[in-house]
């Protein structure tokens, strides 16, 4: 970088050629205008980028439900904000493709034994056993729905409080699904559902996700 005087005309800004010219404490500096980056497009590359582009849909997505957003940026793991965390959590189970089963809507919580998951006349059912009691608490179930075909992908984000907690060991959630929803459905090659069990009051708890894949 060279220093320039002033000219008869007054200060230089901007570029003019290859040449950036710039004011800096009362100073002029002219250097090279640095060469365009060109942007790879090895296969490496693009499914890199594709991978990171399908990761910030996915945190923007949870970050944009305040229940599912409060639990990360609750959680004690790793990261330095709520939105970091999702981030770093699903970055390297994430694909160029999309979503997968070891991706999470949730942090680790308190765990799932077993879980039952069925659609029955437009009513998306999940059941699941605990890995140990919990109190009497009024439960929320939300889940994010993945319908893939071909190369397309959407995503829906599902919610309902018609929960119940059985005998403590056991809760059960039914999601009414639209004509849409159920429509895309049915037309979908396949489907992938990772959903969470979480209550409020009179403390923030929080199930593990639960994943699941439909073949349509």
């Amino acid at each position: 970088m060279a220093i320039i005087r002033k000219g008869p005309n007054g200060d230089v800004s901007g570029r003019i050629g290859d040449k950036i010219y710039r004011v800096r404490n009362k100073k002029n500096f002219v250097c090279k205008r640095p060469a365009s980056q060109k942007i790879s497009q090895t296969t490496n590359s693009v499914k890199n980028r594709s991978r990171f582009a399908n990761t910030i849909h996915l945190a923007k997505l949870i970050k944009s439900i305040p229940e599912l957003y409060l639990c990360w940026k609750s959680a004690k793991i790793p990261g330095s904000n709520g939105y970091q965390r999702i981030i770093k959590h699903n970055s390297k189970n994430i694909t160029e493709s999309g979503l997968t089963l070891k991706n999470i809507i949730t942090p680790p919580g308190f765990e799932i034994t077993q879980d039952f998951i069925t659609i029955e006349k437009s009513k998306l059912i999940i059941s699941v056993l605990l890995d140990k009691p919990l109190p009497d608490l009024q439960f929320s179930l939300i889940a994010l729905l993945c319908v893939k075909k071909e190369k397309e992908s959407e995503h829906f984000i599902l919610k309902t409080d018609n929960v119940s907690l059985q005998e403590g060991s056991a809760l059960k959630g039914i999601i009414s699904l639209t004509p849409d929803e159920m429509k895309k459905i049915n037309l979908c090659n396949k489907a992938l559902l990772l959903s969470s069990f979480l209550t409020f009051s009179p403390e923030l708890l929080w199930s593990s996700t639960i994943p699941v894949e439909f073949r349509c």
